[in-house]
């Protein structure tokens, strides 16, 4: 019988590891949420990319106001569009080298 008391010690051992190391969202197997900006971060990699640009954090917060504005545009455009019947869906406004600027800064 030494080998099952020392079977239900182990396993006695790693439930109490085991719930010591777990709380939900944090190292959860099957939690598979993703950061909010997930999107706006992978199009600003892909945007540096395509122009050259180093990461800049300063300049990630801008990119993310002007790439979710033209997020929420294509939307609201497409959204109408079908709203209204039309063939052929509105063309989309795509992301410029421009990206990453304000408003003024553009100017």
């Amino acid at each position: 019988a030494p080998g099952i008391a020392q079977q239900q010690q182990t396993q006695q051992t790693q439930q109490t590891q085991l719930s010591a190391t777990y709380k939900l969202g944090e190292n959860d197997p099957n939690d598979i949420s993703i950061p909010y900006d997930a999107a706006a971060r992978l199009a600003y990699d892909d945007w540096c990319q395509t122009y050259g640009k180093p990461y800049d954090a300063k300049r990630y917060e801008t990119f993310k106001a002007n790439y979710e504005a033209l997020t929420i545009a294509n939307v609201k455009a497409a959204k109408e569009a079908r709203d209204a019947g039309l063939a052929d869906p509105p063309k989309k406004l795509d992301l410029n080298e421009y990206a990453d600027m304000t408003a003024e800064e553009h100017r």
